[in-house]
């Protein structure tokens, strides 16, 4: 189950977002179709936008939560943001 405390070490594809960013042709809502190291695909209505993850916010849509992450915390690749994760865990406790 995905939670606030696991979501980074989960994969992001196929989730729904609202997309909050500064740009505000990147304020958009839709599902998470793809992930670079440095972009999401969103898919929202009939077309596709890459979106910057440095410039933008998530709010996740859970079951019963939504989850806020600002985008430049997801700066990897997802394999090496699931690395990432569990190697923190293990060296700091977290």
């Amino acid at each position: 189950m995905i939670t606030k405390h696991n979501i980074m070490a989960h994969e992001l594809i196929g989730l729904e977002v609202n997309v909050q960013s500064k740009c505000k042709s990147y304020n958009i809502s839709g599902k998470i179709i793809d992930e670079t190291k440095n972009m999401f695909n969103i898919q929202s209505n009939s077309k596709s936008l890459w979106l910057p993850k440095n410039q933008i916010t998530l709010k996740i849509m859970l079951e019963n939560n939504e989850i806020e992450i600002l985008g430049q915390k997801l700066n990897y690749k997802p394999v090496e943001r699931s690395k990432r994760i569990l190697y923190d865990k293990k060296k700091h406790r977290i």
